[in-house]
């Protein structure tokens, strides 16, 4: 019910008990007709169902509910009006989706004896769509002939007494004894996710971590990435700029793990029920306020060494009752997740959990963290986002020395950090994003020599770094977007030798950049988009020899680059757009790497480097909002990368190497182009005619079509463009 509602209102919904969610379901369905998809249904209770379909009947006449199950008894506890059974695909379309999945795109016709070999194997997926991509997935690497035999013949295919009636277990079974030893057990792990729930990337490779099944997050975050592209894990959720956030299973992959994970992965509390074992070492508990033994349950698992935990309804007593039992019997647990817990304080009987190594108390109602947290000397992840009501760190942090991430993000109320954190010498991620109260950072954070990522994206009161800053030598990333009352970066940055990444994008009160900054040798990334206050960039600045990208857009009062800016001979991306810049430096055309360059709504730039042909792997060039610039120099025609060219304006000859619109007769163009000043085009006419003896698909010179006004078409690669002109009169 929550998850309809939340459907039908976009919002998330956190009521706290059955009574109100009911009502606010009947709210937002009464009078309304809907259609309503309930996927991959397994209830089979009927009092359950009635229940629902008692709410459903306030919507108006004429709403519709589908249900997709793998079922029959589903489908008559739910007396549908139509039942339709839907056949398997096809040999055929099973091979199509096996063919894509194992081999590169026309590399089949390459390997007739295993495409032979493969279509035999497609036969036994019985035309689930889920077994042929899996299946093809597993064998993308596998180019031997007695690899695919193998596969063929394996005695999976026969009848077996763990996997009775089903072809599709077999199918993915396979490919799961494909997996590397490791990914098996990082499989077999996700058994304890519910079914139908998703988990954050970030959250499933730590868990990974704690366990030992990956050394480092980002391993972990590889792990995902194999067992997406073996469809074993499905996208559950995009994020900003189309990233993937969320991770789910499909159900029948989740009967696979919990198949192979045996008796090692327990859930309780989902739909009422359990599926639990004494001897799990791996668990995830559903409070909904309909299982009412969650503690008691949980008080009998003394072996476990994860809890996830997902609250969504219950009393405060039940939540109590399940965090006794979880502090007062769980010793050998290594990760504990208590996302969202309604919790208000974490017992001092934390200090018991010494083997912990992850504990998520994120989006929880804590005031205050006990000091014995700091006897927690195993912890390497702990996560208190969206504490809200958090106002602290005690002292004890400091003693978490096997610490290495620390996600602080959105904790609103936090001023300032102990001077105690700069003893956790084994910090690699700080985190500390939208905490808007945050004035500065102690001294004492130079000591995070092992410090890789810091993050300080919208700390809007923070006005400085401390000077120690520069003792982080292994410093890799650096985020001060939105820190709006910055005014500069100490001169020690420039000892940050290893940073690669520095993110300072509105920074409105930043004037100006450190000298010391060319030291930064293998900065690769510099964000300076949107730092009104910027009026110059110092000269230095052209030894950072290892940059790629540079942007430098909406900084209003930038005039000029200096002429070192010739000297980054790896850029490949610069934004230099809404800025007054008025002219460019003759060094910009040394850039032979550069590919990116927008200059877009640069009102005042009145020249353009002579030498543009230089820049022989441009791909882009935006001079559109450029009002002051009256002509392109000659050489475009030799940028034959280029791809992107918006705008494009003739000389009127008088200019030493103007460009002329021969320019554009061998460029391989995509995309609209606006040529300007064509009162500059002295022999339209002349050429119109010399275009008409042509035939349509060869190149030559451009012409005017008095049919179409204003418009030009100028021949390129043989392809007839329309481009949209001004400055000419049909």
């Amino acid at each position: 019910m929550r998850s309809i509602i939340q459907s039908l209102s976009g919002k998330e919904f956190t009521l706290p008990d059955m009574d109100s969610t009911q009502r606010e379901l009947v709210k937002q369905i009464r009078g309304r007709r809907f259609l309503l998809v309930l996927d991959d249904v397994w209830n089979e209770d009927y009092e359950l169902w009635d229940r629902l379909r008692i709410l459903l009947n306030n919507g108006a006449k004429g709403s519709k509910v589908v249900v997709t199950t793998r079922s029959r008894r589903v489908a008559s506890v739910m007396n549908a009006d139509d039942v339709h059974c839907l056949a398997g695909l096809s040999d055929d379309d099973c091979w199509l989706l096996f063919e894509r999945r194992a081999f590169e795109s026309g590399s089949s016709a390459r390997n007739p004896s295993l495409v032979a070999i493969g279509k035999e194997i497609v036969r036994r997926c019985g035309g689930m769509p889920l077994a042929a991509k899996a299946l093809g997935s597993s064998m993308r690497f596998k180019r031997e002939v007695s690899q695919w035999v193998a596969v063929r013949d394996n005695e999976i295919w026969g009848p077996s007494a763990d996997v009775v009636d089903d072809q599709i277990l077999p199918a993915l079974m396979l490919s799961y004894s494909h997996l590397p030893p490791r990914l098996k057990q990082c499989f077999a792990y996700c058994a304890m996710i519910p079914k139908g729930e998703t988990m954050r990337i970030e959250t499933l490779a730590q868990l990974w971590v704690a366990e030992g099944l990956a050394d480092l997050e980002d391993v972990g975050s590889q792990y995902v990435d194999q067992l997406l592209s073996r469809s074993l894990l499905e996208i559950g959720q995009g994020e900003e700029h189309g990233a993937v956030g969320l991770v789910k299973m499909h159900d029948v992959v989740h009967d696979l793990a919990r198949l192979v994970a045996g008796d090692e992965c327990s859930i309780i509390g989902v739909c009422g029920s359990t599926a639990t074992s004494p001897d799990s070492r791996y668990a995830s508990v559903l409070i909904d306020g309909r299982t009412p033994s969650v503690a008691e349950t949980l008080s009998h698992m003394r072996k476990l060494r994860a809890l996830y935990v997902i609250k969504t309804a219950g009393d405060q007593d039940e939540g109590e009752r399940v965090l006794r039992a979880i502090f007062s019997t769980m010793k050998p647990l290594r990760a504990l997740y208590l996302h969202g817990f309604a919790m208000k304080a974490l017992p001092a009987a934390v200090q018991k959990l010494n083997h912990l190594r992850y504990l998520d108390l994120s989006g929880t109602d804590l005031r205050k963290l006990p000091p014995a947290i700091g006897r927690l000397h195993n912890l390497q992840i702990l996560k208190l986002r969206n504490c809200s009501r958090l106002e602290a760190l005690p002292e004890s942090i400091g003693e978490l020395v096997n610490l290495v991430t620390l996600d602080l993000c959105f904790f609103v109320r936090l001023s300032s950090l102990p001077d105690s954190i700069g003893r956790l010498q084994n910090l690699q991620i700080l985190k500390l994003t939208f905490c808007i109260e945050l004035e500065a950072l102690p001294e004492s954070i130079g000591e995070l020599v092992n410090l890789v990522t810091l993050d300080l994206c919208t700390c809007p009161r923070l006005s400085s770094l401390p000077d120690s800053i520069g003792r982080m030598g292994n410093l890799q990333i650096r985020k001060l977007r939105h820190c709006m009352e910055l005014e500069a970066l100490p001169e020690s940055v420039g000892e940050l030798v290893n940073l690669v990444t520095l993110d300072l994008y509105f920074c409105r009160r930043l004037s100006y950049l450190p000298d010391s900054i060319g030291r930064m040798g293998n900065l690769q990334i510099l964000n300076l988009r949107r730092c009104p206050g910027l009026e110059a960039l110092p000269e230095s600045i052209g030894e950072l020899v290892n940059l790629v990208t540079l942007d430098l857009c909406t900084c209003p009062r930038l005039s000029s680059l200096p002429d070192s800016i010739g000297r980054m001979g790896n850029l490949r991306n610069l934004d230099v757009s809404k800025t007054c810049i008025t002219t460019l430096p003759e060094s910009l055309s040394s850039l032979s790497n550069l590919q990116l360059l927008k200059l877009r709504d640069c009102h005042r730039l009145n020249e353009f480097p002579k030498k543009v042909q230089s820049m022989r792997s441009l791909t882009h060039l935006d001079i559109r909002g450029c009002y002051g610039l009256t002509r392109m120099p000659a050489g475009l025609r030799q940028l034959r990368q280029l791809r992107m060219l918006p705008r494009y304006l003739l000389g009127d000859g008088d200019g030493d190497g103007d460009g002329g619109l021969e320019e554009l007769g061998t460029l391989n163009l995509e995309g609209e182009l606006y040529i300007g000043n064509l009162q500059n085009l002295r022999r339209a006419a002349e050429a119109c005619g010399s275009r008409r003896g042509q035939s349509e698909g060869e190149a030559g010179p451009a012409f005017v079509d008095p049919k179409l006004g204003s418009c030009l078409f100028v021949p390129i690669k043989g392809i007839i463009w329309r481009l949209i002109c001004e400055g000419i009169n049909s």
